[in-house]
């Protein structure tokens, strides 16, 4: 091994792996600031024998980084709700049922109070729904592809308010839960997350063969990962309603 640098993916965050070879005779790891990892070690170890031990410290490594995913909220008097990275037109009326309607230009939402929290009883199930509704659309394509490796027990699909992850496999439940804040980032991403976590139906830790399949459904994976560190996007797009 030499003194070398490459990208190693850690959930959804991708880390630049920097690797000091020096007289020394363990493996030691550090995390410096937010996605750089130094890996001290002798000139003898090989690059699959580092590859595991971060697998190893993975854990540890997410709890001493400073990532922090940013909570994105819809405010009432902000006049629009943002769909897949599309911002729509919202009209306000006071009505004792609460509900959302689609309309050409946007969407009419009925609350009894014009207040915050009136306005998010009915955005954010609103929000839910949506998610949930796309990665239902979407999800045929992956099961299809772990029926095919062997697998018959087929996920359930949840949406919920998350606050550190995009989303998550349980083995034990065969649940697959995705962030609710999924939808203020496009399509593209939601797809990223929901491919991520199939992939885990059939490899449940992001080693190599992980990500092996995971490229190979989705090549692009890592580009689609770099939208979800956009701030904003107003997209032009009529296929939302």
């Amino acid at each position: 091994m030499q003194n070398t640098k490459f990208l190693y993916t850690i959930g959804y965050e991708v880390y630049t792996i920097q690797v000091r070879v020096k007289n020394i005779r363990h493996l030691y790891l550090r995390v410096i600031g937010d996605h750089l990892i130094q890996i001290n070690c002798h000139r003898f170890v090989e690059k699959e024998q580092i590859l595991h031990f971060i697998q190893a410290k993975e854990l540890w490594i997410r709890q001493h980084s400073n990532i922090s995913q940013k909570v994105r909220k819809t405010r009432i008097q902000d006049g629009y709700l943002t769909i897949f990275g599309q911002k729509r037109l919202v009209t306000l009326k006071r009505g004792e049922v609460r509900n959302i309607t689609p309309i050409k230009d946007g969407y009419v939402v009925t609350i009894p109070e014009l207040t915050q929290k009136e306005f998010d009883q009915v955005v954010q199930p609103f929000y839910r729904f949506r998610v949930l509704n796309e990665a239902m659309t979407v999800r045929a394509t992956y099961d299809e592809k772990i029926r095919r490796a062997g697998v018959d027990r087929i996920p359930l699909l949840y949406v919920s308010k998350m606050k550190s992850r995009w989303g998550s496999f349980s083995a034990r439940t065969n649940r697959i839960h995705l962030n609710q804040q999924l939808i203020f980032y496009p399509k593209l991403a939601l797809e990223a997350v929901l491919a991520h976590e199939f992939a885990h139906v059939l490899v449940r830790n992001h080693g190599l063969k992980f990500y092996q399949v995971l490229l190979s459904w989705l090549p692009d994976y890592k580009e689609r990962l770099k939208l979800l560190k956009k701030e904003s996007y107003d997209l032009e797009c009529n296929d939302l309603i």
